[in-house]
């Protein structure tokens, strides 16, 4: 794959090269605005220069999945609206393309370097699952990606839409993936506070959602943030999700000491609402 040219159309045109044994890739560019063929010779870009279209479009993709800072950063510096191209075959933004492919330090420099301005619904975009940048940065608890997208102006209280996953929001993916320090950022902000008590896909708040798993904070973070302790009722409020929701006897027993949160909560409401 020596060779690969790609054209940006501009004075600065960049040159792929793969190696095939380590397949690290290194970018070069003409400073003429020519290309160079595999035999050396230059040439002016002209209609050789669109069968290399798609292979211009994966560039900044190619060097994402490749680990490759420097050549994303030759990316952002010579192609000013790069992290608005989409994936030609996901449809995904540069971005969330780093996020879902798990390169959380490669997102967080294109998002804090690279960005001309504030996170906007042009760079944004959604996977199969209905989820965009935040969803998937929350659900694998990159705080740091997660702090720069809201920062910069990602919605906190988004949800997806997909219609088989139902409308998670940031919240609701962090404690499903039992992100605390996610969970305790997005907290901070009223939006996403006001919306604690919606219902997830299944009929369960995130309060419902904390009481599945052995507890590592979330469930009084979220109950010091408003979370209701009796919403909803019936078999998905928190105290029958941690009596009755199917699972092993074991896990049942690691999950109980919730139930002294909640039950402890309610007291707390009651003896408020009493005064």
């Amino acid at each position: 794959m020596n060779g690969i040219l790609f054209h940006f159309n501009r004075q600065m045109t960049p040159r792929l090269n793969v190696n095939d044994h380590d397949d690290h890739l290194a970018v070069e560019y003409d400073t003429d605005g020519a290309r160079n063929d595999d035999d050396g010779n230059s040439s002016t870009g002209t209609d050789e220069d669109h069968e290399d279209e798609d292979e211009e479009q994966h560039l900044i993709f190619d060097a994402i999945s490749h680990d490759n800072v420097e050549l994303v950063d030759q990316c952002m510096l010579h192609e000013p609206l790069v992290l608005y191209r989409r994936h030609l075959e996901f449809d995904q933004t540069p971005v969330h393309f780093a996020v879902w492919e798990k390169k959380s330090a490669l997102a967080l420099r294109m998002i804090e370097s690279g960005l001309r301005q504030d996170f906007d619904s042009a760079m944004e975009c959604e996977d199969w699952k209905g989820s965009g940048t935040l969803h998937i940065a929350c659900e694998l608890g990159y705080l740091d990606v997660v702090k720069a997208l809201v920062y910069r102006g990602a919605d906190p209280i988004k949800g997806g839409h997909a219609p088989h996953a139902g409308p998670f929001n940031p919240l609701m993916c962090a404690v499903n993936a039992r992100e605390r320090d996610v969970v305790e950022f997005l907290l901070r902000y009223a939006p996403v506070r006001s919306h604690i008590n919606d219902l997830a896909p299944g009929g369960r708040t995130v309060l419902g959602m904390a009481c599945e798993f052995v507890d590592n904070g979330i469930i009084q973070l979220l109950l010091d943030a408003g979370a209701d302790p009796t919403f909803p009722e019936g078999e998905n409020s928190p105290a029958n999700v941690i009596l009755y929701d199917e699972c092993t006897v074991e896990h049942r027993a690691n999950i109980l000491p919730n139930l002294a949160l909640i039950q402890a909560a309610i007291a707390r409401r009651n003896q408020s609402v009493a005064q």
